[in-house]
Order: structure tokens, then C-alpha cells, then sequence
């Protein structure tokens, strides 16, 4: 949740910070502002919130084997009532870290 606090406040350097490296490797803190930003540019702020499923899996297509888990949120954005976010945290080391974001 801190994860993507970070991002609905738009502190997106920090969220880079507290990331995976499978999440880091590709992308920029200003590539991750810049990718995050457009997804949700036109949605508005986040009204609400709520966790509707979570999977614990050891593979993510494109990723190596390792630790990983899908939260899938029901948000409501200012302009989209109806909105899902998943995060898919990866286990590095002994903290998990977000390694994936994605809007619906």
C-alpha cells in the first residue's frame, strides 16, 4: 500500500526507490513517472480503494522464477468509477518489492 501511495501522491522517485529491481532494471524513476503518469492522467484522483484478490505464484511471464504476488484492487479514480489496479510484489532478499503496476 506505501507503494502506491507514493505514486497517487505522485512522489514516483520514491516509489522507484522501494521497488524490485525487475521493476527498476527497465525502467527510469523519470521513465516510471513518465509511464504511470499517462496511464493515469486522464483518470483522476483515487476516490477509493479496495484489495479484491491476492495470488501467491512463483513465476510472472517475462520474469524469472522466484517469489511473487498478485493484488488486484477495485478503484474508484475521479473520472473512471470502475477502475482495477493490479501490483505484483516480488520477494528480494527478505522484503517484498512492487515489480509490476497495472491499470484496467
Amino acid at each position: 500500500m506505501a507503494w502506491l501511495e507514493a505514486i497517487d501522491s505522485g512522489q514516483y522517485e520514491q516509489a522507484w526507490e522501494s521497488s524490485s529491481s525487475l521493476l527498476k532494471r527497465p525502467l527510469s524513476p523519470d521513465m516510471l513517472k513518465r509511464t504511470i503518469g499517462a496511464a493515469r492522467r486522464d483518470l483522476g484522483a483515487v476516490q477509493s480503494r479496495r484489495r479484491v484478490g491476492v495470488i501467491r505464484d512463483t513465476s510472472m511471464p517475462g520474469a524469472p522464477s522466484g517469489d511473487y504476488m498478485v493484488f488486484t484492487f477495485q478503484t474508484q479514480f475521479e473520472n473512471k468509477p470502475r477502475g482495477v489496479e493490479t501490483i505484483t510484489p516480488h520477494l528480494e532478499g527478505d522484503a517484498w518489492k512492487v515489480s509490476g503496476y497495472y491499470i484496467q
